[in-house]
């Protein structure tokens, strides 16, 4: 019963955090739309610890935003679950700890990996 709550509040999550991303790319103005919340919302999970809960989720949720996507499908789904794969790698190989300034480098790493991995896809 207690797994079951477990996974009924992380579905509760995906969604939430589906709906707001959505939410800031429709309304927000240009500069802030291209906040991707979805990342943010996955650091924090990477950081905490929950890693099997990342690549479950981040396959599910980038799925659900590959439908809502202009582009091909696959275009953005491939470059986010292996951006998710490389952050996991990151933080537990190279990075291993959790202060501010590993945080702000794992964000940096996670956008960065993400632009250049959908650019080499999307010219594919």
């Amino acid at each position: 019963m207690l797994r079951l709550k477990h996974y009924l509040l992380f579905s509760m999550n995906l969604a939430v955090v589906f709906f707001l991303h959505i939410t800031v790319v429709l309304l927000f103005p240009y500069p802030f739309h291209t906040m991707h919340v979805v990342f943010l919302f996955f650091l924090f999970l990477i950081m905490s610890g929950h890693s099997g809960q990342v690549i479950f989720g981040g396959s599910l949720l980038f799925f659900l935003l590959e439908l809502f996507s202009g582009e091909p499908f696959g275009v953005f789904l491939f470059p986010a679950v292996l951006t998710l794969l490389f952050s996991i790698w990151l933080f537990r190989d190279v990075i291993s700890n959790r202060s501010i300034y590993s945080t702000g480098i794992l964000c940096i790493s996670m956008l960065s990996c993400f632009w250049v991995l959908f650019l080499l896809s999307d010219m594919v």
